[in-house]
């Protein structure tokens, strides 16, 4: 179960929209913050990512060796509402004390519409990372997002 705090649940039409926070990348004892890439062998990056109604754009890189890992992500808020942010948010597996969890971050979070994208710094994993994935959402510059107004996960 991911450890994401549950804001509010909203029925509309019969149809349920879960909102939830998404703490930042910084705020966690998991990564910290490098100056730039240090060179770790193994990179995927993941191209442009939309939400369905193409209000958010985002991307992310990723670097490893092994379970040591590095992130890079951006985030751009191309339309929205008053109050609404494009943000880039990671899907990972860390082990803390000798025992695997799945935990969530976020990065990359823009809250000006048509402005540039802004682009987060370098992050490093503090404790073995795997299985770590990006998407995009629409959500609010405290990192909450709405489930159902993001890019898929690519698994």
């Amino acid at each position: 179960m991911k450890r994401l705090q549950q804001l509010s649940v909203v029925l509309a039409g019969g149809v349920a929209a879960l909102a939830t926070t998404v703490i930042p990348a910084h705020a966690s004892d998991q990564w910290h913050q490098i100056p730039d890439r240090t060179g770790l062998p193994y990179h995927q990056a993941t191209g442009y990512m939309h939400d369905r109604d193409n209000r958010v754009e985002g991307w992310g890189r990723v670097d490893w060796s092994g379970t040591t890992v590095e992130v890079h992500a951006g985030a751009k808020l191309l339309a929205g509402s008053q109050g609404e942010c494009a943000v880039t948010v990671i899907d990972y597996d860390v082990q803390i004390n000798g025992t695997w969890k799945e935990d969530t971050r976020s990065p990359a979070i823009d809250c000006s519409p048509n402005g540039s994208q802004v682009i987060s710094p370098y992050y490093s994993s503090n404790h073995p990372v795997k299985n770590l994935r990006f998407r995009t959402c629409v959500g609010d510059k405290a990192g909450g997002v709405n489930t159902f107004l993001c890019s898929p996960w690519p698994w």
